[in-house]
């Protein structure tokens, strides 16, 4: 919500804090099905947190992290950026914004002290999210691999900490 994301802003700036690196680790998947079955208010709340709670962050944090010698934004996307996503679209779409949005801010941040990454980490093991979006009895749910988190969140941090532009 718009009102906690303040909060967090809020808090930030109360407290004098200047992050040196930010991850925007949101997401949720909305519910598992057809983008005309769902109701627009699932969409638009899937829409909300991966999307725009990211950029409310970023835009607020950019000017403090501007002033640091160094600082790195990561955002993490998914291997759904890569290719449609039937039975969640909106998500598959959320995705894909937020890989090309991360490439574009790394542009156009190329002149200051901000490095920009985006991980697109395949689905992974110790998430809630499958079972919160309702996959758990689907079929799709039986035959995804499903990653070590463990592994996953060492890659990324690795690649993060060298610099790279998309990890995976």
């Amino acid at each position: 919500r718009e009102s906690d994301r303040q909060h967090l802003v809020n808090e930030i700036e109360s407290r004098d804090l200047t992050p040196s690196l930010l991850i925007c680790s949101v997401g949720v998947l909305g519910r598992f099905g057809s983008f005309a079955d769902t109701s627009f208010s699932t969409h638009r709340s899937v829409i909300d947190l991966n999307i725009t709670s990211t950029l409310d962050i970023i835009y607020h944090l950019i000017p403090k992290m501007k002033q640091l010698p160094s600082s790195r934004i990561l955002i993490l996307s998914s291997t759904a950026a890569y290719q449609p996503v039937p039975n969640l679209a909106v998500y598959g779409a959320t995705k894909s914004f937020l890989l090309d949005f991360s490439h574009a801010l790394r542009i156009e941040l190329s002149g200051t002290t901000i490095s920009v990454t985006c991980a697109t980490p395949p689905a992974t093991m110790g998430t809630n999210s499958f079972y919160a979006a309702g996959m758990e009895s689907t079929p799709y749910f039986k035959h995804v691999h499903l990653s070590s988190l463990a592994v996953v969140v060492k890659r990324i941090i690795d690649d993060v900490l060298k610099g790279a532009i998309t990890v995976c």
